[in-house]
């Protein structure tokens, strides 16, 4: 080998010997540290809370998902930002309230809306209804299907005349000119149009007729 060529390739291994050392041939986008970076993405949970019978939002409602929690403001809405992706329980809990536990699954940002029952939502005293139900034995899983702290939505329309069976309840009212349950119309209207159980009764055949047609609606 030359001196010349010789010299020439002494100086390309003590650069590139002087290159790695300085970082500059680095493990290729490793942020200079050696390390390989990884980003995990987080996503925002927000959302509203009413309450189940008056509609209103609910504020002061403490809404949990994982190790973060949230309240709801005056406007009933709350927000949870950065929490990681995977499956959670979200829970509500406010004074007065029946606590709720709804099962969700993160993969993306979130905007939910949920209902809270105040405590006398199941009061036997809260509507005839009620009270007959409970003097009955009836609990809330036999018309919702689910107990008392884990119902979600209003029975099925026709889980009523499971137990009441319509050709008796016509039987019951042969006597009222028309026949309230004998349903003229040839429409089927499902019990909870008139019949409320946890709320005032309503008589939905006077939304076109006259009331003193019909008798009073339990």
């Amino acid at each position: 080998m030359s001196p010349t060529l010789h010299s020439k390739t002494v100086l390309i291994v003590c650069c590139l010997v002087l290159a790695t050392a300085c970082g500059c041939l680095g493990s290729g986008g490793d942020g200079g540290d050696g390390q390989a970076t990884t980003t995990t993405s987080t996503y925002d949970i927000s959302g509203t809370v009413l309450d189940a019978r008056s509609n209103d939002p609910l504020d002061g409602v403490g809404v949990t998902v994982g190790e973060q929690t949230a309240q709801t403001g005056s406007d009933g809405q709350f927000q949870l930002t950065g929490v990681p992706p995977g499956e959670y329980a979200l829970r509500l809990e406010k004074a007065g309230y029946q606590t709720r536990t709804v099962e969700i699954r993160l993969a993306r940002d979130r905007e939910v809306r949920f209902e809270l029952r105040d405590e006398s939502f199941y009061e036997p005293d809260q509507s005839p209804l009620v009270k007959t139900h409970w003097q009955a034995d009836v609990t809330c899983e036999a018309c919702h299907g689910s107990p008392q702290g884990a119902i979600a939505e209003p029975p099925p329309a026709d889980r009523c005349i499971e137990c009441h069976p319509l050709a008796d309840l016509r039987n019951a009212t042969a006597a009222q000119v028309p026949n309230p349950h004998q349903d003229p119309h040839g429409i089927y209207m499902d019990c909870g149009r008139c019949h409320r159980v946890h709320e005032a009764s309503v008589d939905a055949c006077a939304e076109c007729h006259s009331s003193n047609t019909i008798p009073p609606v339990p």
